[in-house]
This record gives C-alpha cells, sequence and structure tokens, in this order.
C-alpha cells in the first residue's frame, strides 16, 4: 500500500481548509431554503469525499477498504429508508387516530 505523498495530504488539507470556510460563510448569506440546503449538502459530500478517499484509504489503498466503505454505506442507507418508512407510517397513522369515523348504527 502506498501513503500519499506531502504536497498531497497539504492540498487535501487546503481544499477542506476551503470548503470549511464556504460552509462557514454560506451560513451568513440568505439564499433561500433549498438553495441553501443544496449547496450545503453538496460542500459537505465533497468534504466527506476527500476524507474518505485520502485518510481512509479509499483512492489508493487495498480494494477491501472500498468493499467495507460501500457496504457501510449501504447499510447506512437501509435504516435511513426504515426509519423513513417507520416516520411517514406513524405520521398517517397519527392522523387517523385523531380524526376517528363514527360507528356506524343499524337501524333496530
Amino acid at each position: 500500500m502506498t501513503r500519499p505523498s506531502l504536497p498531497m495530504l497539504l492540498a487535501v488539507y487546503a481544499a477542506l481548509v476551503a470548503l470549511w470556510l464556504a460552509t462557514y460563510f454560506l451560513a451568513g448569506i440568505s439564499i433561500g431554503g433549498v438553495g441553501h440546503l443544496t449547496i450545503a449538502l453538496a460542500i459537505s459530500t465533497l468534504k466527506t469525499l476527500l476524507v474518505a478517499s485520502v485518510f481512509m484509504h479509499l483512492w489508493y489503498g487495498n480494494s477491501l477498504n472500498r468493499v467495507a466503505a460501500c457496504a457501510g454505506v449501504f447499510w447506512l442507507a437501509i435504516l435511513i429508508g426504515l426509519a423513513l418508512c417507520d416516520f411517514f407510517n406513524r405520521s398517517s397513522m397519527a392522523a387517523e387516530q385523531s380524526n376517528p369515523q363514527p360507528a356506524s348504527s343499524s337501524p333496530p
């Protein structure tokens, strides 16, 4: 396994600092709900990819590291999906319980 060179590590460090500053200054300006969220998620995704590829040795390391990282992301997606299913089902069930249907009465 090769190690990253010092200039590469410094470039990644500079990119992470620049992205951190972008996040900091983005928090101070008003773009709008969806635009702000989209930009913030794009910045955080770039930071995550930089850290994972260089410092977790996914770019130049053993392919088993990549498999383990992909399995972790896949498992996280499953957990988030199940949590969202639970969340959306509970909110619809709560609405049904707050507005119960009157019981139909049969004529005597």
